[in-house]
């Protein structure tokens, strides 16, 4: 018999049949703990705040009638087009030119200093016969891959196929060394001299008792359509 369950699409379809048959709560205006109902005949707090915010003014639509116009560093904003200058903003010319400056004096000092940049250490080092970090690197990737090599290698004889037998007691009992593996298909097990004896490496595992992915059927729109009416 099938198991049905609720999937994701099933999910979303099941929030918006919810969401067609009830109406989200709001909190009366100025409380945080008391929702309104049908009969307050409240506003909704979005359009209330526009009305506080609207205060007794009677603005003409004018630019020039604003009471507080926007600033920018306490610069008001005026009509008509506005420089950089008189908002008191840097200039993309002049922050560059700045900047320019700023490394030069930087470099002069250092030069001043006796600092050395970091070619002519790299360069220093190579004429002293030292390892640089490139050379560094490149010398432990090689350690590194020539490793990995032998691993591998070493990994890959550590056992040997030998073929396939019926039944267990058709393994060698002679002339076998260590990580010789043979198939032995009455269990669909594999077998490996460990030296002294034949191991198992493994099995069938028996899943009978486990529930199958084609038991498990999502729920359809129309079943939760009926759930939800």
């Amino acid at each position: 018999m099938a198991t049905n369950f609720l999937d994701k699409d099933g999910l979303i379809h099941f929030w918006a049949k919810i969401k067609e048959k009830f109406v989200q709560k709001e909190l009366k205006t100025g409380s945080q703990d008391t929702y309104k109902v049908l009969s307050d005949n409240n506003l909704t707090d979005a359009l209330v705040q526009k009305i506080n915010d609207a205060g007794s003014s009677s603005f003409n639509g004018q630019y020039s009638a604003l009471t507080g116009k926007p600033s920018i560093e306490g610069h008001e904003v005026a009509t008509g087009d506005q420089t950089a200058a008189s908002l008191g903003l840097e200039t993309p010319s002049g922050a560059q030119a700045k900047a320019d400056a700023a490394k030069s004096a930087a470099v002069d000092e250092v030069k001043t200093l006796g600092y050395q940049t970091s070619t002519q250490v790299e360069s220093a080092i190579t004429a002293k016969g030292y390892a640089t970090a490139d050379s560094v690197d490149s010398k432990v990737n090689a350690a590194k891959a020539e490793l990995q090599g032998k691993i591998t290698e070493a990994v890959s004889s550590a056992l040997t196929y030998r073929g396939v037998k019926a039944t267990k007691t058709e393994l060698p009992s002679e002339g076998n060394k260590t990580g010789d593996m043979w198939h032995v298909t009455e269990d669909a097990n594999e077998y490996a001299w460990d030296g002294t004896k034949w191991e198992p490496m493994g099995g069938a595992v028996d899943l009978s008792g486990y529930m199958k992915k084609t038991d498990m059927v999502a729920l359809t729109n129309g079943e939760i359509d009926n759930v939800t009416v």
